[in-house]
């Protein structure tokens, strides 16, 4: 496999365990809501499985990133739009992540249900990885 297929499979990866992660979240609400403390250790579980998993894809990704500007000149245009197309549903899907897990706050006691305190909207995006806008996916 070629450094573009695996850097083409990765964006495809990592938007599917976003994917992933935010039908988790929305089970975590519903347990939120219903004090289903079983569900909610259980969620957290696989949570954390999960951005493990996210994380290897981003290490993955990492080092291709920089060969980006040099394969959007060479890509047919329908491969460069179905790369932008990936790099933007993972972005939406991001932000839908980062909506949800701040609404899932409001079902936490003040003080955030145990944590050392609030935890801000930022910490919230940056647990879902970089928050700097990249050139290229």
């Amino acid at each position: 496999m070629s450094d573009l297929e695996r850097f083409l499979q990765g964006l495809r990866r990592r938007e599917e365990a976003y994917r992933r992660m935010a039908g988790m979240v929305r089970q975590q609400a519903g347990a939120l809501a219903g004090g289903d403390a079983d569900a909610l250790l259980a969620l957290a579980a696989r949570k954390g499985a999960l951005l493990r998993e996210i994380e290897a894809v981003e290490r993955d990704l990492a080092p291709l990133r920089g060969r980006w500007p040099e394969w959007k000149r060479m890509l047919d245009p329908a491969v460069l739009r179905e790369v932008e197309e990936t790099v933007d549903r993972t972005r939406r899907v991001l932000g839908e992540l980062v909506r949800m897990e701040e609404e899932g706050r409001a079902f936490l006691p003040p003080g955030g249900g145990g944590t050392a305190g609030p935890v801000s909207p930022g910490k919230i995006a940056e647990a879902y990885g970089p928050r700097e806008r990249r050139e290229g996916p």
